[in-house]
């Protein structure tokens, strides 16, 4: 099963980002949709449409707390844009010209994007014309002298003023016609429109999936921040009421702080002093890497927990143990097992020998599984 997860609805067919993305097609989000998929583990997600009129627009601080999980969140064409440009600053990745557009102050208003569309058993057919594609396409029009500046100018204004449920290429020549556009300059605008419309969305969509390809292909960490979303009163009543908070079954896999730091005692003596290690967590978290290494830790306390179920593997106090032992300090530099093993767990910082053998096999379970 892929592990990139797409939220799309009238924006493009899910057959055609099927073609174009190994990636499992969403309907369109919504608030807690995007934290809820921490479940299932997602190496990247990618949101194109979202709901807003009649169900909650899907959170920032959703977003915000997966990307801290280590997933890269990519957005464009409709809600997604809108995301991205509010949260680029904190590591989303925006793709496509209307993403640029709201990012550079070209647009400002969010129903540029929005449009009625079909349930799914439809496919969520788009049922009226997006205002960025109508700019788009009097954009094209007016570079091919199809229309004039001054009645792409028009049409637009008039637009602008419509509903967006109300946007459609017919509703919107008629209206222009009312508002005395050239009739001349209407009728070979409607002409050229069936070959010429430019889908400003779907081609963003596609866009954004080529991009997620292309990023995955080059095998990235996973996604790394300077921040920590802070776990208020009102974003743990918002996780509950949404079921995002880990589940009873998943106790225990998302990283804590002593993880992360596990994470760089196994690096070896004098790396970390146990005085400073909660001022350390704050300084990894300012160079970005504090993602990083809790994505990392999370992927052993999963491994970890796999184990356990399937009971396949002799505990660390077995053959198994002392195996991982000789592993680790010969992949740091073939050195043998120190007869002092206490004194070297403390001389890294960890409280005690049985921490420390506990932090290596769990490294070693996941060195094997190739991480």
């Amino acid at each position: 099963m892929s592990d990139v997860y797409v939220f799309l609805g009238p924006s493009l067919p899910a057959l055609d980002a099927a073609a174009a993305l190994d990636a499992e097609i969403l309907p369109p989000v919504a608030a807690g949709d995007v934290g809820r998929l921490w479940r299932r583990r997602p190496r990247a997600i990618g949101i194109v449409d979202g709901y807003f009129e009649h169900a909650p627009a899907v959170w920032h601080k959703e977003i915000l707390w997966i990307m801290e999980r280590g997933v890269h969140v990519f957005g464009a064409a409709g809600m997604g844009a809108l995301r991205a440009v509010e949260l680029d600053s904190f590591g989303m990745h925006g793709v496509g010209r209307v993403y640029e557009d709201f990012r550079d102050g070209a647009l400002d208003a969010d129903d540029e994007v929005a449009v009625a569309h079909a349930g799914p058993e439809d496919g969520y057919r788009a049922r009226s014309e997006a205002m960025v594609n109508i700019r788009a396409t009097l954009r094209s029009a007016c570079d091919l002298d199809v229309i004039s500046p001054a009645t792409e100018e028009l049409l637009i204004a008039v637009g602008t003023g419509m509903f967006y449920q109300d946007r459609s290429w017919p509703a919107l020549l008629d209206a222009a016609l009312a508002a005395s556009a050239d009739p001349t300059e209407v009728k070979v605008f409607r002409d050229w429109l069936p070959a010429g419309r430019v889908d400003q969305q779907a081609d963003d969509v596609l866009a954004m999936l080529s991009q997620i390809r292309e990023f995955l292909a080059a095998d990235p960490d996973p996604q790394t921040v300077a921040w920590t979303v802070a776990n208020t009163t009102r974003w743990v009543a918002a996780k509950e009421r949404a079921n995002i908070a880990v589940s009873e079954d998943d106790a225990g896999l998302a990283a804590g702080p002593e993880d992360v730091l596990d994470e760089i005692r196994l690096r070896g003596p004098g790396v970390l002093e146990s005085a400073r290690g909660r001022a350390l967590l704050d300084v990894l978290r300012t160079r970005g890497e504090y993602g990083r290494l809790a994505a990392r830790a999370a992927s052993k306390l999963t491994r970890e927990r796999q184990c356990a179920a399937e009971d396949a593997e002799p505990g660390e106090a077995g053959s198994f143990g002392q195996l991982a032992l000789e592993w680790f300090f010969s992949s740091r530099g073939g050195i043998p097992v120190p007869e002092d093993l206490l004194g070297y767990a403390r001389s890294c910082g960890f409280a005690n020998e049985k921490a420390f053998r506990a932090a290596v096999l769990r490294e070693y379970r996941c060195a094997g599984s190739g991480w």
